[in-house]
């Protein structure tokens, strides 16, 4: 049997509710280039992250230093710096993902001293490091908001997320999923 690095593994000796989404740790799933050509969805996220950080900026009087939870190519981390964030730490237990967000980011001409991408989980990053977030970007959906597990991904994160008054800056701040019922007739019988 060959195996699939694109495959969703998760770990048998969990049980159910402890079951989460482990990404693949290399490899490049063809998804992506379908997600990173949807203008639509680019747009959505620049002017969610553009709102994000201005509402930081103007309620924290500074320029806030960023997780950007499961950085896959680097693009919420770079729209995050375009958009006023002092520094971006992005994280992505894929390795192919850490390297194409690097490439990409140097390719832009984004200062190295700007961003950091770190192969590995944030409790990876964070464990030998006092260090807490302003504010977090993601795009760990999939078809579903939670297929990839973002709501158990963001919990892990949100220890390392400093909370301003009864305020976390977190985009997206909220997931929604609307189903659909399609019936299929067969008009030859």
């Amino acid at each position: 049997m060959v195996s699939d690095p694109h495959r969703h593994a998760v770990d048998a000796s969990r049980t159910n509710s402890q079951i989460m989404y482990q990404p693949a740790d290399q490899g490049f799933a063809t998804y992506f280039l379908a997600m990173l050509a949807d203008e639509d969805r680019n747009v959505k996220y620049a002017e969610a992250i553009k709102q994000c950080i201005a509402q930081f900026r103007k309620q924290q009087g500074r320029a806030p230093l960023v997780l950007d939870l499961g950085c896959g190519t680097g693009l919420l981390t770079r729209l995050a710096l375009m958009h006023g964030a002092a520094k971006v730490v992005g994280v992505d237990t894929n390795r192919t993902m850490c390297s194409l967000a690097t490439r990409a980011l140097k390719a832009a001409n984004v200062p190295a001293d700007k961003y950091e991408i770190y192969h590995g989980t944030v409790d990876d990053y964070a464990a030998d490091k006092d260090i807490r977030f302003d504010v977090m970007v993601s795009e760990i959906l999939g078809t579903l908001h939670t297929s990839e597990n973002l709501p158990e991904y963001a919990k892990q994160a949100s220890k390392y997320l400093n909370t301003f008054d009864t305020c976390t800056y977190v985009v997206p701040s909220a997931c929604s999923t609307y189903l659909r019922t399609v019936v299929v007739r067969d008009d030859a019988t």
